[in-house]
């Protein structure tokens, strides 16, 4: 890694608003707790509409086009 690069990153002065992850000893970032990260956003709020649009119809089910209808419609 490139110490200098990351120089910036590391300002006491900056506000922690801006800060993420935590600081773990042998690393020069801040480093993130990726299950953390994705239970959290299990977590998020679903949008009815956004889960009313994303529900594949039975026909798309039964030729077995359930994660092309997703990707075609944007849903995850």
């Amino acid at each position: 890694m490139h110490d200098t690069a990351l120089q910036g990153l590391n300002r006491p002065h900056m506000s922690a608003t801006f800060s993420f992850g935590e600081r773990i000893e042998g690393y020069s970032v801040p480093v993130l707790n990726e299950r953390a990260v994705r239970a959290a956003a299990a977590q998020a709020p679903v949008d009815p509409a956004k889960a009313e649009r994303c529900k594949v119809p039975d026909f798309a089910k039964a030729l077995g086009h359930e994660a092309m209808w997703k990707l075609h419609h944007n849903c995850k």
